[in-house]
């Protein structure tokens, strides 16, 4: 036989690709097990701005060499297109356009940073597909160690939830995210198991271990995932006459799984709780969620309420029967940011011409782009499991949920065109550049992480001061506080909390004018109970009664059981006597009990 000769070189990477594979290896195996216990999102927070960072890099990178034809006439780009020109005009006609086209800045961030994940050679894409099971199989690591109180970072003793299913939260800080993280990780190394190879059995077992601690999680829609990928990852291998067999194997064992885990009490207590309560509550209270997602569509139906604007917008989308219904069983944890169902909250937060826009746009990327194939060969059973997800959670507003999709939607789709040599000289400048890019959004994402800790630090002080210091030592700390924190929320033009966090202060500084101006500044940024609320107190220590009890009594129809907060018997009663004339007390007469209102 013939001697084979020597295999050719791998292509040597340039200074532009070893940036691009350091942001991608940020993204997938560093920004899930980042957190930060003195930040005001412990969890949440740090990752989404170490992901800023990250994507801002891959961004640089890829608009330094986009003058490449081949780059921007590439099949994908009209689906990002689509998102983005419905995003932008739902922002032109929000009403608060500059911060709703702030709030698109990630994904434009993202679809650069995607040309630039694109680019990567095969031996990198090849890599970072590993790379994304292994992070998974860490993750799933930490969450078994972390129920061991002896195992947990000494953060987690201010955590004040781990019990049950709430103690598996890994780095990620609720065991709904560990689901959804580790879902299309077990998928993808179902995929190298199935493969064979040297490896086959270490990629079994990995799935294995994914499995079992998504069913610990006890996440339901991750489990449901969990069970389409399969179901399509199986018809897409197995012999058409063995498919009616297989199938219903795997519904026999599906069946086993949820009666014999922990799923099964999820089950059962989820469909009481809508058996018992109604639509609302349906899906662990996720019916309140889309009725307001709902509501926003049908009060502006072409448009939307504006990007990121949700939340914003939650409050005042659901009727009055609804906001006392949530408030009678979850007290003053009414509060939801996100729809539970990513294509709803689109269709909210850009109405029907951008999801129309962004639906047309991915069409017509897959009818260009056809069947070619990428990095990852079972793309089709991630993406039906990651549709099972994205229209029952909320993966896309997780920064480590998002970077990991992001990852593997730009392996599964084929690379684009390797670019001709550039002389030594233009690479030199093509760097620079890209490294200046990427340093300025590093150094964003570091400031508004630097301001997220002083908020919270600020909050901090706040329980402080209020759970036992004098009337004076209360002032003079809020002073000083007020004092740290003045200019940092330019780093949040859009955190209502931020703003809520300066009001409080300053009232407790005895400044009612201050807390007042930064009350309706967080006012103008979300309509919720705790606002409303706020400025409430604010005036009437400014001797305001007749505006502040205005607002204590919208704060209490957003959420009645505010009213609770209130310990002065004549203000309470005052309030119970406004309710009273207006109807909403007789309709729900629960709302005085174990209050000073209970009595007239």
């Amino acid at each position: 036989m013939p001697r084979k000769g020597p295999s050719p070189p791998a292509p040597r990477r340039d200074g532009l690709e070893r940036l691009s594979v350091l942001a991608a290896t940020v993204l997938v195996a560093v920004v899930p097990f980042v957190w930060d216990g003195e930040a005001l999102r412990a969890f949440r927070g740090p990752q989404a701005e170490l992901a800023l960072a990250a994507w801002a890099a891959l961004a640089a990178a890829f608009l330094v060499r986009a003058d490449a034809r081949a780059a921007w006439t590439d099949p994908w780009w009209p689906a990002w297109g689509g998102v983005l020109a419905g995003g932008v005009l739902a922002a032109l006609f929000s009403g608060q356009v500059v911060r709703a086209l702030g709030n698109l800045l990630p994904v434009a961030l993202a679809a650069m940073g995607w040309g630039a994940l694109r680019r990567l050679t095969d031996a990198s894409r090849r890599r970072l597909a590993s790379l994304v099971v292994a992070a998974g199989v860490v993750e799933a690591v930490l969450v078994l160690a972390f129920l061991s109180p002896a195992l947990q970072p000494s953060t987690f003793a201010r955590l004040d939830y781990l019990v049950g299913r709430y103690g598996w939260i890994g780095t990620l800080g609720n065991p709904g995210y560990v689901g959804i993280f580790l879902t299309l990780p077990a998928l993808l190394a179902a995929g190298r198991a199935l493969e064979g190879g040297r490896r086959r059995l270490a990629w079994a077992a990995a799935t294995l271990f994914l499995v079992a601690v998504v069913v610990g999680s006890q996440t339901l829609t991750a489990a449901l995932a969990l069970v389409a990928g399969g179901a399509v990852m199986a018809w897409r291998r197995v012999p058409r006459a063995r498919r009616l067999p297989v199938f219903a194997g795997l519904v026999v064992v599906g069946l086993v799984v949820v009666l014999a885990s922990p799923l099964r009490g999820r089950l059962l207590g989820a469909a009481e709780m809508a058996r018992g309560r109604g639509l609302l509550w349906l899906g662990s209270a996720r019916g309140a969620a889309y009725a307001a997602a709902g509501a926003m569509l049908a009060a502006h139906p072409l448009f939307g309420v504006g990007p990121g604007l949700f939340e914003a917008n939650s409050f005042r989308a659901l009727d009055e029967a609804a906001l006392a219904d949530r408030a009678q069983v979850l007290g003053l944890e009414t509060g939801f940011g996100e729809a539970h169902n990513d294509l709803l909250q689109h269709a909210a937060e850009t109405g029907a011409i951008g999801l129309l826009l962004a639906l047309a746009g991915l069409a017509l990327a897959v009818r260009r782009a056809g069947r070619s194939p990428g990095a990852i060969p079972d793309r089709a059973a991630l993406l039906a499991a990651a549709s099972v997800i994205a229209l029952t959670q909320f993966p896309l507003h997780l920064a480590a949920v998002a970077a990991q999709w992001a990852v593997l939607a730009a392996l599964a789709v084929p690379a684009l065109p390797t670019l001709a040599p550039a002389a030594a000289s233009r690479r030199r400048a093509e760097l620079a550049i890209a490294l200046v890019l990427a340093g300025v959004g590093a150094t964003v994402a570091w400031q508004r992480h630097a301001a997220a800790r002083a908020f919270a630090q600020g909050r901090a002080l706040l329980q402080a001061v209020r759970a036992g210091a004098s009337s004076g030592a209360r002032a003079d700390a809020a002073r000083a506080a007020l004092v740290r924190l003045q200019g940092r929320e330019r780093w949040f033009p859009g955190s209502h909390e931020a703003r809520l966090t300066l009001g409080s202060l300053a009232l407790e500084a005895g400044q009612p004018a201050t807390a007042i101006r930064h009350f309706a500044a967080a006012l103008a940024l979300a309509e919720r109970p705790e606002i409303r609320y706020d400025i409430g107190a604010a005036l009437l220590a400014a001797g305001e009664r007749e505006a502040a009890l205005t607002h204590f009594v919208r704060a209490i129809e957003l959420n009645p059981a505010i009213l609770r907060q209130v310990t002065d018997v004549e203000l309470a009663r005052t309030l119970r006597r406004r309710l009273d004339a207006s109807g909403y007390g007789a309709r729900h007469p629960w709302i005085y009990d174990g209050t000073p209102a209970a009595t007239r």
